[in-house]
């Protein structure tokens, strides 16, 4: 993310999918909360979860590198999304149905958005995204120091070999 060209992306592309992507995540979270015994939060969080996640950067980002190298920017973008907009709602939803189940919890919504947002800050997916965007937009396309660039391409070459490890973990 730090030496993409910005610059280059299809917003209006971008915007599609983004919205195609929402829509998918409605639909499967108002078709899971009814088809699923249970609680409805939770049956939609886990059909909208299901429908929407997928493990973009790991298995596709090779592929679209492989084919298509100029297109690896859009994977990492719309994973970020993914990350940073669709599966926080699901986990939301997750979240409000566990505190409506339990009688003895005391959770307000308020409580269940802090910790949604807290999860979702310490997400290292995100928080590497982010850091990426920032160096990109205050150093430019070429202005990492070599040693950096060489140790972030090391780091985000052994990604997809790792990536599934890391997110079994940030499950447990």
């Amino acid at each position: 993310m730090a030496r993409a060209d910005l610059s280059t992306i299809d917003l209006t592309f971008m915007f599609g999918m983004t919205i195609s992507k929402g829509l998918v995540l409605a639909i499967a979270c108002l078709v899971y909360s009814q088809l699923l015994s249970g609680s409805r939060w939770k049956a939609a969080a886990l059909g909208g979860l299901l429908a929407v996640c997928s493990n973009d950067i790991a298995f596709g980002l090779p592929i679209v590198d492989a084919l298509h190298p100029d297109f690896g920017i859009y994977v990492v973008l719309l994973a970020t999304v993914q990350n940073a907009v669709f599966n926080p709602i699901c986990f939301v939803l997750a979240e409000t149905g566990q505190a409506l189940e339990s009688s003895s919890s005391t959770a307000t919504c308020c409580s269940v958005l802090r910790k949604t947002a807290c999860r979702l800050c310490t997400n290292p997916a995100i928080v590497a995204v982010f850091a990426g965007f920032a160096a990109n937009l205050g150093l430019g396309v070429d202005g990492l120091p070599t040693p950096v660039d060489m140790l972030l391409t090391t780091v985000g070459d052994a990604f997809s070999c790792t990536s599934l490890f890391a997110l079994g973990m940030g499950l447990a």
